[in-house]
Order: structure tokens, then sequence, then C-alpha cells
């Protein structure tokens, strides 16, 4: 467990799991192309699977509150910074 996950404890991690895993949604936009569906169904689906990453970001920034939000930001910017 990194330093972070360990000051923050469970909220981080369910925080952090739900960013990564809201992705996951958009692996089903394909599916949701080759469909059998009226265009206005698959409308509806693909703005549904793409919004999920926006919905699971704000779902994510609810369940780690503001410190997790802060040190989430501090780490990115941190390895960011450190990759240029």
């Amino acid at each position: 467990m990194s330093e972070i996950s360990k000051e923050l404890g469970w909220r981080f991690c369910v925080g952090a799991a739900l960013i990564a895993s809201s992705y996951g949604a958009l692996l089903f936009l394909p599916l949701v192309v080759v469909s059998h569906f009226t265009i206005a169904s698959k409308g509806l689906m693909a703005f549904s699977l793409g919004m999920t990453p926006v919905a699971g970001k704000f779902a994510a920034a609810v369940v780690m509150g503001k410190p997790g939000v802060l040190a989430l930001k501090r780490e990115v910017l941190k390895r960011i910074g450190r990759a240029r």
C-alpha cells in the first residue's frame, strides 16, 4: 500500500477503484455500434457509456472527500513533473 492509501484509508482505495473501473464501460461502445437497435437507442446507450467515466470521477471525488482529491492531485502532479 502506498503512503497515500495508508494516510487516507479505505476511502482513497475505493475512489481510485471507481476511477479506474469507470473507464471499462468504454470497452462496450463497439458492441453498441454493431448492435441491431434503433439509432435513437444506440445514441442513448453510447451517451450513457460515454458519461460513465465522468460519473465515476464524480463518485470517486464524493467518496474520497477533499483530502483524498487533494492527495490524488498532488501525487499526479508529482508524477507528471517527474516525467518531464
